[in-house]
């Protein structure tokens, strides 16, 4: 069975101190998104900014400062996102109004045949 929450933790760089940081994504924005994307959405608000490279899987924060990597992934249910929430292990659990990659709508759209190829 999918689960519809995914947890990312993320590894935070910051000089000689590490530390980590762990935030719920649905699943269907998270398998659309790559690690850079998730870190920038996390820290900067926007999936969109281009983070630098520190290395492979590693990631400049847009202060320059610290560097950020996808450290574990966690398919989650959502009785686990608000148990977890209640542990103060992620500071909180997304609604359905936050979903990043929102449906236009679900109606398929088939091409149209021609009279020849119609039985």
């Amino acid at each position: 069975m999918s689960k519809k929450f995914t947890m990312v933790q993320f590894e935070v760089m910051d000089g000689e101190n590490t530390y980590h940081q762990n935030h719920i994504f649905f699943t269907s924005d998270f398998q659309k998104m790559s690690d850079p994307e998730l870190i920038a959405y996390f820290y900067e608000g926007d999936k969109n900014i281009k983070l630098r490279t520190e290395s492979e899987g590693v990631y400049w924060l847009y202060d320059e400062m610290r560097t950020c990597f996808v450290r574990k992934i966690y398919p989650v249910g959502l009785v686990d996102c608000m148990l977890l929430n209640s542990y103060g292990v992620v500071s909180r659990v997304p609604s359905e109004e936050e979903i990043i990659f929102k449906k236009k709508n679900n109606i398929v759209q088939f091409t149209k045949r021609t009279l020849h190829e119609k039985r």
